[in-house]
Protein backbone atom coordinates (compact mmCIF):
# COMPACT_ATOMS: atom_id res chain seq x y z
CA UNK A 1 0.00 0.00 0.00
CA UNK A 2 1.47 3.38 -0.99
CA UNK A 3 1.79 5.98 1.76
CA UNK A 4 0.04 9.33 1.77
CA UNK A 5 0.96 11.72 4.57
CA UNK A 6 -1.54 14.51 3.86
CA UNK A 7 -4.37 15.49 1.53
CA UNK A 8 -2.83 16.28 -1.88
CA UNK A 9 -2.51 19.99 -2.72
CA UNK A 10 -1.48 19.77 -6.39
CA UNK A 11 -3.21 18.12 -9.34
CA UNK A 12 -6.56 18.18 -7.52
CA UNK A 13 -10.13 18.48 -8.77
CA UNK A 14 -12.23 21.41 -7.53
CA UNK A 15 -15.74 22.56 -8.43
CA UNK A 16 -16.07 25.61 -10.69
CA UNK A 17 -17.98 28.33 -8.82
CA UNK A 18 -19.58 29.54 -12.06
CA UNK A 19 -20.78 26.37 -13.85
CA UNK A 20 -20.22 23.54 -11.34
CA UNK A 21 -17.90 21.53 -13.61
CA UNK A 22 -14.71 19.83 -12.44
CA UNK A 23 -11.52 21.89 -12.70
CA UNK A 24 -7.99 20.45 -12.52
CA UNK A 25 -5.64 22.55 -10.36
CA UNK A 26 -2.09 21.99 -11.58
CA UNK A 27 0.90 24.05 -10.43
CA UNK A 28 -1.38 26.82 -9.16
CA UNK A 29 -3.12 27.26 -12.53
CA UNK A 30 -6.91 27.15 -12.35
CA UNK A 31 -8.97 27.36 -15.55
CA UNK A 32 -12.42 25.91 -16.26
CA UNK A 33 -12.60 24.34 -19.72
CA UNK A 34 -16.42 24.55 -19.75
CA UNK A 35 -17.10 28.23 -18.99
CA UNK A 36 -13.57 29.77 -19.25
CA UNK A 37 -13.59 30.88 -15.60
CA UNK A 38 -10.03 31.46 -14.37
CA UNK A 39 -8.40 32.07 -11.03
CA UNK A 40 -4.88 33.23 -10.40
CA UNK A 41 -3.01 33.01 -7.13
CA UNK A 42 -2.06 36.31 -5.56
CA UNK A 43 1.49 37.39 -4.81
CA UNK A 44 3.74 35.10 -2.83
CA UNK A 45 3.62 35.69 0.87
CA UNK A 46 5.58 34.13 3.68
CA UNK A 47 2.62 33.43 5.96
CA UNK A 48 2.01 30.06 4.33
CA UNK A 49 5.63 28.97 4.46
CA UNK A 50 8.23 28.72 1.69
CA UNK A 51 6.91 28.41 -1.83
CA UNK A 52 3.20 28.72 -0.98
CA UNK A 53 0.97 31.23 -2.76
CA UNK A 54 -1.76 33.18 -1.03
CA UNK A 55 -5.08 34.27 -2.51
CA UNK A 56 -4.39 38.00 -2.84
CA UNK A 57 -3.63 39.59 0.53
CA UNK A 58 -5.50 42.87 0.95
CA UNK A 59 -3.40 44.26 3.78
CA UNK A 60 0.32 44.09 4.44
CA UNK A 61 1.63 41.24 6.55
CA UNK A 62 2.31 41.92 10.21
CA UNK A 63 4.95 40.13 12.26
CA UNK A 64 3.06 37.62 14.37
CA UNK A 65 4.19 35.25 17.10
CA UNK A 66 2.83 31.83 16.13
CA UNK A 67 2.81 28.85 18.48
CA UNK A 68 2.45 25.31 17.20
CA UNK A 69 1.06 22.79 19.71
CA UNK A 70 1.15 19.01 19.37
CA UNK A 71 -1.95 17.36 20.82
CA UNK A 72 -0.23 13.97 20.96
CA UNK A 73 3.07 14.59 22.78
CA UNK A 74 2.52 18.14 24.11
CA UNK A 75 5.50 19.68 22.29
CA UNK A 76 5.24 23.46 21.74
CA UNK A 77 7.32 25.39 19.23
CA UNK A 78 7.02 29.06 18.36
CA UNK A 79 8.28 31.42 15.71
CA UNK A 80 7.65 34.91 14.41
CA UNK A 81 6.41 35.16 10.81
CA UNK A 82 4.84 37.90 8.71
CA UNK A 83 1.18 36.90 8.63
CA UNK A 84 -1.75 38.36 6.69
CA UNK A 85 -5.00 38.86 8.57
CA UNK A 86 -7.08 36.41 6.50
CA UNK A 87 -4.46 33.67 6.32
CA UNK A 88 -3.70 30.74 8.57
CA UNK A 89 -0.17 29.35 8.50
CA UNK A 90 0.30 25.76 7.45
CA UNK A 91 0.85 23.59 10.49
CA UNK A 92 4.12 21.68 10.58
CA UNK A 93 4.33 18.04 11.53
CA UNK A 94 5.68 17.39 15.01
CA UNK A 95 8.70 15.15 15.55
CA UNK A 96 6.27 12.48 16.80
CA UNK A 97 4.50 12.53 13.40
CA UNK A 98 1.30 14.30 14.45
CA UNK A 99 0.19 17.54 12.73
CA UNK A 100 0.52 20.45 15.14
CA UNK A 101 -2.27 22.99 15.61
CA UNK A 102 -1.74 26.75 15.39
CA UNK A 103 -2.12 29.27 18.18
CA UNK A 104 -1.29 32.93 17.59
CA UNK A 105 -0.67 35.69 20.12
CA UNK A 106 -1.94 39.23 19.67
CA UNK A 107 -3.30 38.76 16.17
CA UNK A 108 -6.70 37.19 15.49
CA UNK A 109 -6.97 34.63 12.71
CA UNK A 110 -10.14 34.44 10.66
CA UNK A 111 -11.25 32.67 7.54
CA UNK A 112 -9.59 29.28 7.92
CA UNK A 113 -10.25 26.93 5.00
CA UNK A 114 -12.16 23.68 5.74
CA UNK A 115 -10.36 20.37 5.16
CA UNK A 116 -12.68 19.39 2.28
CA UNK A 117 -11.71 22.51 0.29
CA UNK A 118 -8.61 23.18 -1.81
CA UNK A 119 -6.13 25.09 0.36
CA UNK A 120 -4.93 27.28 -2.54
CA UNK A 121 -8.25 28.51 -3.94
CA UNK A 122 -10.59 27.89 -1.00
CA UNK A 123 -13.05 26.14 -3.35
CA UNK A 124 -14.61 22.74 -2.51
CA UNK A 125 -13.15 19.55 -3.95
CA UNK A 126 -15.24 18.21 -6.83
CA UNK A 127 -15.07 14.57 -5.73
CA UNK A 128 -17.73 14.37 -3.02
CA UNK A 129 -20.73 12.14 -2.36
CA UNK A 130 -23.12 11.47 0.55
CA UNK A 131 -22.16 8.40 2.57
CA UNK A 132 -23.69 7.06 5.83
CA UNK A 133 -25.02 10.51 6.77
CA UNK A 134 -21.67 12.24 6.15
CA UNK A 135 -19.92 13.67 3.09
CA UNK A 136 -17.21 11.46 1.61
CA UNK A 137 -14.70 13.51 -0.37
CA UNK A 138 -11.30 13.17 -2.03
CA UNK A 139 -8.86 15.56 -3.69
CA UNK A 140 -7.90 13.46 -6.72
CA UNK A 141 -7.71 9.91 -8.09
CA UNK A 142 -4.54 9.09 -6.11
CA UNK A 143 -6.35 10.14 -2.91
CA UNK A 144 -9.32 7.89 -3.81
CA UNK A 145 -6.96 4.95 -4.45
CA UNK A 146 -5.23 5.48 -1.10
CA UNK A 147 -8.56 5.61 0.75
CA UNK A 148 -9.80 2.45 -1.02
CA UNK A 149 -6.63 0.59 -0.03
CA UNK A 150 -6.69 1.84 3.57
CA UNK A 151 -10.38 1.23 4.24
CA UNK A 152 -10.49 -2.06 2.35
CA UNK A 153 -7.42 -3.46 4.14
CA UNK A 154 -8.07 -6.35 6.49
CA UNK A 155 -5.11 -5.32 8.65
CA UNK A 156 -4.17 -1.65 8.79
CA UNK A 157 -0.64 -0.73 9.86
CA UNK A 158 -0.33 0.78 13.32
CA UNK A 159 1.61 3.95 13.84
CA UNK A 160 4.94 3.19 15.49
CA UNK A 161 6.01 5.62 18.24
CA UNK A 162 8.08 8.41 16.71
CA UNK A 163 7.14 7.44 13.14
CA UNK A 164 5.50 9.80 10.69
CA UNK A 165 1.72 9.54 10.86
CA UNK A 166 -0.03 8.59 7.61
CA UNK A 167 -3.25 10.18 6.45
CA UNK A 168 -5.08 6.93 7.20
CA UNK A 169 -4.34 7.30 10.92
CA UNK A 170 -6.26 10.61 10.96
CA UNK A 171 -9.39 9.52 9.09
CA UNK A 172 -12.73 10.17 10.81
CA UNK A 173 -14.13 7.32 12.89
CA UNK A 174 -17.23 6.85 10.72
CA UNK A 175 -15.01 5.91 7.76
CA UNK A 176 -13.13 3.27 9.75
CA UNK A 177 -16.06 1.51 11.44
CA UNK A 178 -16.54 -2.06 10.22
CA UNK A 179 -20.31 -1.58 9.89
CA UNK A 180 -19.72 1.29 7.40
CA UNK A 181 -16.92 -0.35 5.40
CA UNK A 182 -19.02 -1.63 2.48
CA UNK A 183 -20.93 1.67 2.14
CA UNK A 184 -17.71 3.72 2.29
CA UNK A 185 -16.11 1.49 -0.37
CA UNK A 186 -19.20 1.94 -2.59
CA UNK A 187 -18.90 5.72 -2.08
CA UNK A 188 -15.22 5.58 -3.03
CA UNK A 189 -16.14 3.62 -6.17
CA UNK A 190 -18.54 6.48 -7.07
CA UNK A 191 -15.74 9.00 -6.49
CA UNK A 192 -13.39 6.92 -8.68
CA UNK A 193 -15.95 7.03 -11.50
CA UNK A 194 -16.30 10.81 -11.13
CA UNK A 195 -12.50 11.25 -11.18
CA UNK A 196 -12.08 9.12 -14.29
CA UNK A 197 -14.78 11.11 -16.13
CA UNK A 198 -13.29 14.52 -15.22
Amino acid sequence: MSRLLAVPHDDVLITCPRCGAAIHVRAGIVRCLHCAWTWEAGPRCRCQGPGRRCPGPGVPAADTRIEFHCQYCGRITSEIRPLHRDHTPISPTCLCGTPMYVKTSGYPLTGSIPADHDQLTGLPFHLRTPCVGETLWAANLAHVTYLENWIGALHRPRKAPGAVQELGHRLPRWMLLAKNRSEVLRGLARLRGMAEQA
